[in-house]
């Protein structure tokens, strides 16, 4: 288990429990329309995604607001131990969220936990459809920069530098909105699909 938590709002690492409600939420029109891959996801294909994901280098997380309300995923996966990067993703399932504060926080999580605590990752990459001009700005207003675009995908790269300058206004509002719950809370045990440096967070 490992949880993050901040500004309200928790990050809870994916579990088997949680696949099939994470599967429904996936198969809705409103979020197949925003992926790449369109078709009706089964329950043997989720099962089988999650074991392909459930290790050391993949961390996906339920997003709950701050009313303990499950809303969505976002991910850091293919971490890439090297190159110190991995790539991010998230959906927020519930529509009544997406004009929130918490798919931003959500997001800040991730990022203050991957780029500000942990020396082996310093770069986050994306990959958006085209179509989809609302994260893409979003993820601009992150700091994020398209390194490359085609007919159908965006490529977007933020680096350690990028995030920490354009996270600072963020932070300055959301430090005043929750005074009592702006510091980084990281909980959990420790795995053997945690990297080290996790693990060492943990004891």
């Amino acid at each position: 288990m490992l949880t993050l938590s901040q500004y309200g709002v928790t990050l809870k690492r994916l579990e088997l429990d949680d696949i099939e409600e994470v599967r429904q939420w996936r198969n809705f029109q409103h979020i197949q329309n925003k992926m790449q891959y369109k078709e009706e996801i089964s329950s043997e294909m989720q099962l089988i995604w999650f074991n392909s994901v459930n290790n050391k280098l993949n961390y996906y997380f339920i997003i709950i607001d701050e009313k303990g309300k499950r809303v969505g995923l976002i991910n850091s996966k293919d971490v890439d131990l090297k190159s110190k990067n991995g790539e991010g993703g998230i959906f927020i399932s519930d529509r009544s969220v997406w004009n929130t504060v918490t798919p931003a926080v959500a997001s800040i999580i991730l990022l203050n936990f991957s780029i500000c605590c942990l020396q082996s990752f310093d770069r986050s990459l994306i990959t958006i459809i085209k179509s989809n001009t609302s994260a893409i700005n979003y993820n601009n207003k992150l700091g994020y920069s398209v390194v490359y675009e085609d007919d159908f995908v965006v490529r977007m790269e933020l680096t350690k530098e990028s995030y920490l300058h354009n996270v600072k206004a963020y932070s300055k509002i959301l430090d005043k909105l929750y005074p009592n719950d702006k510091e980084l809370m990281i909980s959990g045990s420790v795995s053997v699909i945690n990297i080290e440096e996790i693990n060492d967070l943990l004891i």
